[in-house]
C-alpha cells in the first residue's frame, strides 16, 4: 500500500513537471512568435519562422513570387539553415520556378511531410528563451 502510495506520488510529481514544462515552453513559443511576427529574430530563425509561415499558407510559388525583391538574401540564408532534405527541396522548387514550370506543388507537398525537422530547430530555439 505504502509502495502504491509512492508510485502515485511520483506519477502526480511528474504530471505537474510536465504542465509547467508546457506551460513554460507555451510561453517561449508565443514570445518567439511575437519576435517574428515584429521581425526581431536573429538569422536564421527569422528567415526559418518566415519560410514555414509562406508555405504554409500560400506554397513555394506564392513564396518566391512574394519575396522576389529579397530572394537573393534569403536564399542563402535558408539553404545553410534548413535540413538537408528541406534544403535539397526548396533547391529544386527554386529552379522549377526560374524556369516557370508550374508543378511546385510537389514540393509544397514534400515540405508538410516533412515539416517537422524544421519545427524542431525553431523550437529548440525556442527553449533557449529566458525572459519570458
Amino acid at each position: 500500500m505504502i509502495k502504491n502510495f509512492f508510485k502515485r506520488l511520483n506519477v502526480k510529481k511528474q504530471k505537474q513537471a510536465n504542465e509547467l514544462e508546457q506551460a513554460t515552453f507555451s510561453k517561449q513559443w508565443n514570445y518567439l512568435c511575437g519576435l517574428w511576427a515584429n521581425e526581431k529574430l536573429p538569422s536564421p530563425y527569422q528567415e526559418l519562422f518566415t519560410y514555414d509561415a509562406a508555405i504554409q499558407g500560400e506554397g513555394h510559388f506564392l513564396f518566391f513570387e512574394n519575396n522576389q525583391s529579397n530572394l537573393q538574401a534569403i536564399m542563402p540564408v535558408l539553404i545553410s539553415a534548413l535540413p538537408r532534405n528541406l534544403k535539397q527541396n526548396l533547391e529544386a522548387a527554386y529552379s522549377k520556378y526560374l524556369k516557370n514550370l508550374d508543378d511546385l506543388f510537389v514540393h509544397d507537398e514534400f515540405y508538410y511531410q516533412n515539416e517537422k525537422s524544421l519545427l524542431m530547430i525553431l523550437e529548440e530555439y525556442a527553449k533557449t528563451i529566458n525572459n519570458v
